[in-house]
């Protein structure tokens, strides 16, 4: 999946030296239940609140 595609990309930029660059798994993003998007690419308006909820304190981690 394209998911593996990016966290190898992840893997050897930072076995090159990369720094400050981050990776977050998508486990359960935006949730399981079909209603995080409308066509399975687009999010919805929950599929935004959901995402917002696991990115907001992860970026207020990274960002102390």
């Amino acid at each position: 999946t394209s998911n593996r595609a990016q966290f190898a990309i992840y893997k050897k930029l930072i076995k090159a030296g990369a720094k400050n660059l981050f990776y977050m798994k998508d486990d359960d993003l935006i949730g399981s239940d079909g209603e995080g998007t409308v066509d399975s690419v687009h999010l919805t308006d929950l599929g935004y609140m959901r995402f917002s909820e696991k990115m907001i304190p992860l970026l207020q981690k990274l960002g102390n």
